[in-house]
């Protein structure tokens, strides 16, 4: 928007600049003035200058080269000329956004010096002289995060800029005068803002999370506090069940690491691997539960290792997928035996021999849709569960199968139209999905799904597991981690009179709040002599009734009794009591 007369407004659309000059009801374009055609460029990044409003800068990318050119209108976009441009980190004559101009590209002006201009790419740049000259501020080069966004002015000091990137926003008090050392200061303390790929937990301390993330590295979460323990793009995270101290996190483009002493050292474990396969950005990898030395990785063929990653191999006959690439692998936590694999273009692969050999299965599943997430029931090794985009919207969103793919069932029924991103099952059966919206829980045997607990933005949520205690971690893509602890209370029927030598029983009500892989187990306490208690059921999953049952014997001493009926699971403990009157008849 022209920042003096506001009637007057630019428009990027397929690769070409258009403008209004009464508040949009109108457009002219795509401009010509000496811009190329609309079909050679793809993004387009505007400026214009506060002090100079009829001096426009429109920086475009290239969607056959990968590369980019800043043009210069001085004359409201009736004509245009070649903005000279640094040279990015790659070295002539690559600009200064390539090979990411798709992605990172942005510009901004001086609000009152149209000659000094601010380019942003994988790094950002500065010239004070209307491109004669530029400096590198900062991104790959150091100092500043890379990958720029969004560039904005403080309103009272031109001086002073903000830059959003891959990571947060940082800021420069003295943007046009200040070296690359001393230009930033990092504003992201106390802003949950990640960008989460994966999360995966201890199996023994629920305060211990890992995790990777996009651009912001391999993060562990120990306590109350977030510490980068690998940097760059971090994908896939997993962690030893057997000996915690054995860690794996995934890197961008078959580049898996190891680490065997909690995360302190990292080592490349890609011996077998072949780093010119066909794969996607975030190779999906997946452990074995039941035996962690065991695990899987995809690209266009799924490798296998027993040894912890110190030497892959490609299974006879296996897995190769033609024109296609693995997007999610999952091995039963029952069965090892059982692996599933799902690829981009929609297929399902069902191996019940540890991967030897697979048995497409995807009859019944979308046939164009973007599979997301492969989850198994931790009890039933055939009961499977996928997650689809829907292309962004409009299709299904989560299919069931209870006979490893053979047959399957459309369970979308209620979500919402939008892409769901993640999924996993609990011991009980219960099915919960993350989509762009937030998290749903469909029951085992129920019919609709539900929003599942209060307090989590409407963001997309891209990783979904259980912690020790029982506490569901949702990992969002854009607002760090959300908990929902498991909890549970207890009730009584209130008190009871039995006469010695008979019995008499009670109802405990467990009220489960929150999802748990634990079940509530049942003790009493605090009964006279010669009298016992039993529970029926003694555990149950969710919420239950149990049946107590206190018998007494022809020596219990009568009298009044408060009995305490303790209920633990989930690493929570809560209590209910309840008067007991023993009579002599």
């Amino acid at each position: 928007m022209d920042p003096t007369t506001p009637a007057i407004i630019y428009a990027a659309a397929d690769g070409g600049v258009y403008k209004s000059s009464n508040n949009g009801t109108t457009w002219s374009g795509p401009i010509g003035g000496g811009l190329p055609a609309p079909s050679l460029f793809n993004r387009i990044g505007f400026a214009i200058s506060a002090s100079s409003h009829l001096t426009v800068l429109a920086a475009v990318h290239n969607n056959t080269s990968g590369e980019a050119q800043l043009w210069k209108s001085t004359d409201g976009g009736s004509s245009w000329l070649i903005f000279p441009t640094p040279t990015g980190i790659y070295g002539p004559p690559h600009s200064w956004c390539y090979p990411q101009c798709w992605y990172n590209l942005v510009v901004a002006v001086d609000p009152t010096d149209p000659n000094t201009v601010y380019l942003g790419g994988l790094d950002l740049y500065r010239t004070t002289d209307g491109g004669t000259t530029w400096t590198d501020l900062g991104g790959y080069a150091g100092y500043l995060h890379p990958d720029q966004h969004a560039i904005a002015f403080l309103p009272t000091s031109h001086t002073t800029i903000f830059s959003g990137n891959d990571g947060g926003i940082w800021v420069s008090p003295n943007a046009n005068t200040c070296t690359p050392i001393s230009c930033w200061t990092n504003l992201n303390q106390g802003l949950g803002l990640t960008q989460f790929v994966s999360i995966s937990t201890h199996p023994t301390d629920p305060n211990v999370l890992f995790g990777g993330t996009q651009d912001n590295g391999s993060n562990e979460r120990n306590a109350t506090s977030w510490n980068m323990l690998v940097g760059g793009d971090g994908g896939w995270t997993g962690i030893d069940r057997n000996n915690p101290l054995t860690m794996y996190h995934a890197f961008q483009y078959i580049t898996p690491q190891r680490s065997d002493d909690g995360g302190k050292n990292w080592h490349a474990i890609t011996n077998g691997l072949n780093p010119g396969d066909t794969n996607i950005f975030y190779d999906p990898m997946a452990m074995d539960p039941t035996t962690p030395t065991t695990l899987y990785f995809g690209t266009y063929r799924l490798y296998k290792t027993t040894t912890r990653g110190d030497a892959w191999f490609l299974p006879s006959p296996g897995l190769t997928l033609s024109n296609d690439v693995i997007n999610g692998v999952a091995v039963a936590p029952s069965n090892g035996q059982y692996v599933y694999v799902v690829s981009i273009f929609s297929k399902f692969y069902v191996s019940t021999d540890g991967g030897s050999t697979f048995v497409e299965r995807d009859t019944g599943l979308p046939p164009s849709q973007f599979p997301t997430s492969v989850a198994v029931d931790p009890g039933n090794p055939q009961r499977v569960a996928v997650t689809f985009t829907g292309l962004g919207f409009g299709g299904k969103h989560v299919f069931m199968t209870s006979n490893a793919g053979v047959s399957w069932i459309d369970t979308t029924v209620n979500l919402p139209d939008i892409p769901a991103n993640s999924v996993t099952i609990d011991p009980a059966g219960n099915v919960f999905i993350g989509d762009d919206m937030g998290v749903f829980v469909l029951l085992k045997g129920g019919a609709s799904w539900l929003v599942l607990g209060t307090g989590l933005p409407h963001v997309a949520t891209f990783g979904l597991v259980f912690s020790a205690n029982g506490t569901l971690i949702a990992a969002t893509h854009g607002r760090s981690t959300w908990a929902l602890s498991f909890d549970f209370s207890l009730s009584n029927g209130g008190s009871r009179t039995v006469a010695k030598g008979q019995s008499v029983t009670n109802q405990i009500n467990v009220t489960m709040n929150g999802p748990s892989t634990s079940q509530v187990s049942l003790s009493c306490s605090g009964l006279p002599a010669g009298t016992a208690c039993t529970f029926s059921p003694a555990a149950g999953y969710p919420s239950y009734t149990s049946t107590m049952t206190i018998s007494t014997s022809k020596n219990t001493p009568p009298g009044t009794y408060t009995i305490t009926v303790t209920g633990t699971g989930g690493g929570r403990t809560h209590m209910t009591q309840f008067t007991l009157t023993v009579t002599r008849h």
